[in-house]
C-alpha cells in the first residue's frame, strides 16, 4: 500500500526522522511494512542551477514506486565484491517472491531493477556512505556532466523486515561477509553501530540509504589502469592510461591524444586492452572530458574507491543528413579489444558511424565522509591535468562563488544530504581548493580549453579563450 505526495513542501516529521537535515522534499511515496512501520521514498528537489532531464525525473519516479511488500517485487542480498547492499529485483515467472529470495538471488545473470545502498563504516568492512551516490547524483547535474551518473533518492526499510528477508541470508566473503555479519548484529541491536544516525533513523526502527539503478560494464586497464598495488599506487597507475597521458601532455590537442596512446600502448597489459586499431581521436576527446568530470566530483567529495570502479556502455555516433550529431546505445558486454565483433546497424551503415565507449559511475559510495582519503587530492591528479572543458571550470567557479557566499547552492547542500559539519565544511574547502588549483593552471597559461567533443566530432575548432577569473569564453 503506498501513498504519494508529489507537491513541494515542508516534510512531515516522519520524513523529518529519516533525514533530520532535509527541509524540502521534490515527492515522498510512503509504504507500510508487514510489521506496521511506514517506509518513505524521498526524491530530493532540484539543486539551483542544476539541469535534470526528463529521463532523471521519470527515473526518480521509477525508483520510488517500487514497493518491497507488493507480492511482485524481491530482496536480495548483494553478497559479491566488498560492500552489501540490496539487490531489487522481479521474481522469475511462476516463482512466488518467497521462492525466489530462497533460490534465486545468487543468479546475477537476472536482471537487477535496483540497487539499495545503506552506509557501512566499522572494522574490517568496506567504506560506504549512502549519501554520497545522492551527492553524485545532483553535482553532476549541475555541472552537466557528460559522465553518466546514475538518479539516486532515498529510502528508508523497516530493520526487521530487511534483517528478515535480506541480511538474515547475506553472506559473502572477506569484507563483504564481514558487512553482513554487522548488519545482522546491529538490525537486532541498533546502538551496537556507531555512530547509530548513519545507518538508523532517529526511531531506530528503520534504516535508510540510496536507491539508485546502476548500469555498464567494467573497463579494464584501458580506462581503470593496471592498479598494480593499492592506495597512492593504483592512483598514479589510474593518471597512465592512454586518456590521462592526453590529459596531462602540454601538447596541443591532437599531438597529445597521440602521444597519450603511445605512452600507454608501453605497458604490455594496455596495449591488448586498448585493441588492435588505433583509439578514435573523438573517443580520447570525450574520455578526457569525462575523465576532467570524474576528477573534479572525486576531488569535491574525497572519494577513496574510484580507480577499477569504472564503467562503459557502447554507442555509435554520426553526422546524419541535417549535419546533427547522433547516436545510439549498441547492447554489448563486449570488451574493448573484441569491439571489431560489434556489428554496425544497417540503418547508419550509409553514415559511416563511430563506436565509442561512454562512461558511466554507478559506484560512487566511499565520498562525503571527512574520515575518508581523498586519492585524487593526494595524488595531484588536478594539478597535472593540461586540458579542460571552458563549461565545467565555468560551473566550478560559479559554485566556488556560490559557497563563499553561502548562496542557494549552499543551502541546498545544508539543507538536503543530512551531511553534518565537518562534511559540508569538506565540500566548501575542497571546491575552493579545486577553484584555486585549476585557476592558478589557467593564469599560469598551463590549461588549454579544448574539450569539447560535438566540436572534434565535426572538424571544428575546440580551443577556446577563457578568462581565468571567470570562466567566460572570449
Amino acid at each position: 500500500m503506498k501513498k504519494m505526495n508529489m507537491s513541494i513542501s515542508i516534510l512531515s516529521a516522519a520524513v523529518t526522522s529519516l533525514v533530520t537535515a532535509v527541509a524540502f522534499a521534490q515527492s515522498t511515496i510512503e509504504y507500510r511494512s508487514p510489521l506496521g512501520k511506514t517506509e518513505q521514498c524521498v526524491v530530493l528537489p532540484p539543486m539551483p542551477g542544476a539541469d535534470y532531464s526528463p529521463g532523471d525525473l521519470e527515473k526518480e519516479k521509477d525508483l520510488c514506486a517500487l514497493d518491497f511488500y507488493d507480492g511482485k517485487t524481491a530482496m536480495c542480498p548483494k553478497t559479491w565484491s566488498t560492500s552489501a547492499a540490496t539487490i531489487v529485483q522481479k521474481p522469475d515467472a511462476g516463482l512466488t517472491v518467497g521462492q525466489h529470495e530462497a533460490t534465486r538471488c545468487t543468479d546475477r545473470s537476472i536482471k537487477t531493477v535496483a540497487k539499495f545502498k545503506q552506509t557501512m563504516n566499522q572494522a574490517k568492512t568496506s567504506g560506504t556512505y549512502s549519501t554520497s551516490s545522492l551527492l553524485y547524483y545532483h553535482f553532476s547535474r549541475l555541472f552537466d556532466t557528460s559522465v553518466k551518473v546514475p538518479v539516486a533518492v532515498y529510502r528508508t526499510i523497516d530493520k526487521d523486515a530487511h534483517l528478515e528477508r535480506v541480511s538474515s541470508k547475506g553472506r559473502g566473503t572477506g569484507m563483504n561477509a564481514a558487512a553482513w555479519n554487522i548488519m545482522r548484529e546491529v538490525l537486532v541491536n541498533p546502538s551496537a553501530y556507531i555512530p547509530t544516525s548513519d545507518l538508523f533513523t532517529p526511531d531506530r526502527t528503520q534504516i535508510y540509504g540510496a536507491l539508485l539503478k546502476d548500469s555498464g560494464e567494467r573497463y579494464g586497464t584501458e580506462f581503470n589502469g593496471i592498479r598494480s598495488s593499492w592506495g597512492d599506487g593504483q592512483n598514479f597507475d589510474f593518471q597512465k592510461t592512454a586518456p590521462f597521458n592526453a590529459l596531462r601532455s602540454d601538447l596541443p590537442l591532437n599531438d597529445a591524444i597521440v602521444a597519450g596512446e603511445s605512452q600507454a600502448r608501453l605497458d604490455s597489459k594496455m596495449n591488448v586492452d586498448l585493441g588492435r586499431a588505433a583509439v578514435n581521436g573523438l573517443q580520447m576527446v570525450i574520455w578526457m572530458k569525462e575523465l576532467t568530470e570524474i576528477t573534479l566530483l572525486d576531488f569535491i567529495f574525497s572519494q577513496q574507491d574510484r580507480v577499477g570502479n569504472i564503467d562503459y556502455k557502447w554507442a555509435f555516433y554520426w553526422i546524419d543528413q541535417a549535419g546533427k550529431g547522433q547516436s545510439d546505445v549498441v547492447d554489448s558486454k563486449l570488451p574493448r579489444r573484441l569491439m571489431h565483433q560489434i556489428p554496425t546497424p544497417d540503418a547508419i551503415k550509409a553514415f559511416n558511424p563511430i563506436l565509442l565507449q561512454r562512461t558511466y559511475i554507478g559506484d560512487n559510495d566511499a565520498g562525503g565522509r571527512v574520515a575518508y582519503t581523498n586519492f585524487t587530492k593526494r595524488t595531484k591528479m588536478l594539478e597535472a591535468i593540461r586540458h579542460y572543458n571552458s563549461e565545467l571550470y565555468a560551473h566550478l567557479l560559479n559554485l566556488d562563488t556560490d559557497l563563499k557566499a553561502q548562496g542557494p547552492a549552499y543551502q541546498y547542500i545544508t539543507g538536503n544530504f543530512n551531511l553534518d559539519a565537518g562534511g559540508i565544511k569538506q565540500i566548501v574547502n575542497n571546491v575552493r581548493l579545486a577553484a584555486d588549483i585549476l585557476r592558478n593552471s589557467c593564469n599560469a597559461g598551463l590549461l588549454k580549453f579544448d574539450l569539447r567533443p560535438n566540436q572534434y566530432m565535426q572538424g571544428k575548432e575546440t580551443l577556446e579563450t577563457v578568462d581565468c577569473a571567470t570562466g567566460a569564453t572570449r
